[in-house]
């Protein structure tokens, strides 16, 4: 699965033509009360069993594609649409100076990282996770739940015993709750 994120925001109606014009039609839409909404975009060619979502995350303030099976979908949504690529987004994590930069491109990278940016994505999610700014670690936590980086769960373990938030004390515990209930994120 690959996500990619839009840059700027797409009307539904221009999103809808574009994604159609692609050759997918939209074969379900769901609103999770103040969580995310999400599409479900499939081929019209029914030998293929390729799946587009878009997914509007309201939690994270971002709105993505997740992009499973042939690579041409992933061509084409890119070509399609304003999406960040990856060093676009590792950019910003460079360049973030306030808090809420730094909570939005943690976010961004967590849901980028894949095996080629692994180190960098583990650099810049473990700096959130020990960021001075208890929203800011609180935000890492989340978005390490977007990942396949197990090697997060450490930090996460560090954070329930000695971070001096019991917020983040308590949503570290209850990421590890999840991470081992349900596995990474794949």
């Amino acid at each position: 699965m690959t996500r990619l994120i839009l840059a700027h925001p797409v009307e539904r109606s221009e999103r809808d033509r574009r994604l159609s014009d692609l050759g997918l039609e939209l074969s379900n839409a769901e609103q999770e009360p103040s969580q995310a909404y999400f599409e479900v975009w499939m081929s019209l060619d029914l030998d293929d069993e390729s799946v587009i979502n878009y997914v509007d995350d309201l939690p994270i303030g971002l709105r993505y594609f997740m992009v499973t099976g042939d690579h041409r979908w992933e061509e084409g949504v890119v070509a399609s649409f304003p999406i960040l690529t990856e060093a676009e987004v590792f950019e910003r994590a460079r360049a973030a100076r306030t808090d809420p930069e730094q909570i939005a491109a943690t976010y961004m990278v967590a849901l980028v990282a894949g095996p080629g940016t692994r180190d960098e994505a583990l650099s810049v999610l473990r700096a959130s996770l020990h960021h001075p700014s208890e929203e800011v670690r609180y935000a890492a936590i989340l978005a390490s739940g977007y990942t396949t980086l197990s090697a997060l769960g450490e930090d996460l373990v560090e954070l329930t015993t000695r971070d001096g938030s019991p917020r983040v004390r308590d949503r570290a515990q209850r990421m590890l709750q999840q991470v081992a209930q349900h596995g990474w994120e794949e």
